[in-house]
């Protein structure tokens, strides 16, 4: 027996456990992963290199209402903006209601799929199948979503009992395309990006999770917009819609860490 660290919440669990007792990961999907993230040294010593280089990035980095609406607009975010457009805003204005199984169903497994939501990680077999019933079971689900009563995020992610895992990230992200003006969407990479930043700026009073699956824990989508709304008063950039932050956060993050080149 050996220990491993789950690569989907960091902690470190038996290589003989059926799934990760923290966060509820099958064990086959974290063998799987570390098996492709096997490095040799020389890779693992370019790794570190580049990690150092990201934490001394982001000690540099002052964001900004000017670098805010040249990522925003940019070509990258404006092709992102394009494939949502053609992909997901059309289908769910095709299906715009959440109480019809068939409709529902093929809105979450585009989403799972265009988002890599990794609902299928948790229960391969019937994961779609849990959060699709779970929607159409929500009280009230549409006049909610259409109304903009942001708590319907933290019930729609509820499925911790039904799934073993709570889907916050993809909670926000089907209430954000069912209400674009509304709720703001959460992935891993923008809360990364934000705990990083709040280390040395203290823009939040409390810690950012790493993890969007933690937001539940710390008040849920009413805590995601706090940290956010903190963050847009901290530097000056209220002006700028949830959705132009969630852009300017995802584009920044793969910039400091040199996934792409900035532009």
């Amino acid at each position: 027996m050996a220990l491993i660290k789950c690569t989907e919440c960091g902690k470190e669990i038996s290589d003989r456990a059926a799934m990760c007792i923290n966060c509820g990961c099958p064990i086959s999907c974290i063998l799987a992963d570390h098996k492709k993230i096997q490095m040799t040294p020389l890779k693992e010593k370019e790794y570190f290199i580049k990690e150092q280089g990201y934490a001394e990035l982001i000690k540099k980095w002052e964001p900004s209402a000017q670098e805010c609406k040249r990522i925003s607009t940019g070509w990258l975010a404006q092709q992102w903006e394009e494939n949502d457009k053609e992909k997901l805003h059309s289908l769910f204005s095709r299906y715009p209601y959440s109480i019809k199984v068939e409709e529902v169903k093929q809105k979450v497994r585009v989403l799972d799929k265009v988002y890599s939501t990794q609902i299928h990680r948790f229960n391969p077999e019937k994961g779609i199948q849990i959060v699709v019933y779970h929607i159409c079971s929500i009280s009230e689900i549409d006049e909610r979503l259409s109304g903009g009563d942001i708590s319907v995020v933290d019930e729609i992610a509820n499925t911790k009992d039904k799934l073993g895992k709570n889907v916050f990230s993809f909670a926000t992200k089907y209430s954000y395309f069912s209400n674009p003006k509304v709720f703001p969407i959460c992935d891993k990479n923008v809360c990364t990006i934000l705990r990083n930043l709040n280390m040395h700026e203290c823009f939040y009073a409390d810690k950012i999770p790493a993890e969007a699956s933690e937001l539940p824990k710390v008040g849920g989508v009413q805590g995601w917009k706090q940290i956010i709304d903190a963050f847009k008063s901290h530097f000056n950039i209220q002006q700028f819609s949830y959705r132009e932050i969630d852009l300017y956060l995802s584009i920044k993050f793969r910039e400091l860490n040199g996934i792409i080149k900035k532009y």
